[in-house]
């Protein structure tokens, strides 16, 4: 079955070539048009009742075997070495379209994963110690603000100035009193993520009271 789809192949080839180069529209005329190109670049070409007849059984689909010096001096007249070169190109051409086929469809399905994955979350949740991003259908959701969901945490408090002032004595952490000794320690000023209370900016007589007595 690969012999003759390969024999057809070929055929295919030459006799487009041929009416490609406004041979003759009639078996005669291609199979002489053929043959004279040939003459050129072989010492002893297939003859013109030989490339007819081939011709003429390729167009009526009929069964038949083609020589080896045939499929060779054919396979020269489309620009090949020989039939095995011929053979080699189309094998490579195939194999290249497969993989071109393949890449664009890899290439397809990453664009398609990243178009879904940028839409997929558009909202975000309070959870457990900063936001993350969820489904809008989800319960609770709320419209993604990149600066809270970026840079609000809670944090663990440090007994050191540095974890809670800058160089300039400026408040790095905001807080929430939820009691004697317990407070919610944040990392940006706002409300908090779960009663919506407003967080204060800490103080040192506020750490020194619920956190870190010993701090100066």
């Amino acid at each position: 079955m690969n012999k003759k789809r390969n024999q057809d192949k070929l055929l295919e080839a030459v006799f487009k070539k041929a009416q490609s180069e406004d041979a003759p529209d009639s078996a005669n005329g291609i199979a002489t048009h053929i043959h004279r190109a040939l003459e050129t670049s072989c010492t002893q070409p297939i003859s013109v009742d030989a490339i007819r007849g081939y011709f003429t059984k390729f167009k009526k689909e009929e069964d038949f075997n083609i020589s080896q010096v045939a499929k060779d001096q054919f396979a020269m007249y489309v620009g090949k070495t020989d039939f095995k070169d011929f053979l080699n190109k189309d094998t490579r051409k195939v194999i290249n379209k497969k993989r071109y086929q393949f890449l664009i469809t890899v290439l397809i399905l990453v664009i398609a994963f990243f178009m879904y994955d940028s839409t997929r979350k558009k909202c975000m949740i309070w959870d457990t110690n900063r936001y993350v991003k969820i489904h809008c259908e989800e319960a609770n959701a709320k419209p993604i603000n990149r600066m809270l969901l970026n840079n609000f945490k809670k944090l663990n408090p440090e007994c050191s100035s540095s974890f809670f002032f800058d160089a300039s004595g400026a408040p790095k952490v905001w807080y929430y009193k939820k009691g004697k000794g317990d407070l919610d320690l944040y990392s940006m000023p706002g409300i908090h993520p779960v009663n919506g209370k407003t967080l204060n900016d800490i103080t040192l007589y506020m750490i020194k009271a619920h956190l870190c007595d010993s701090l100066k």
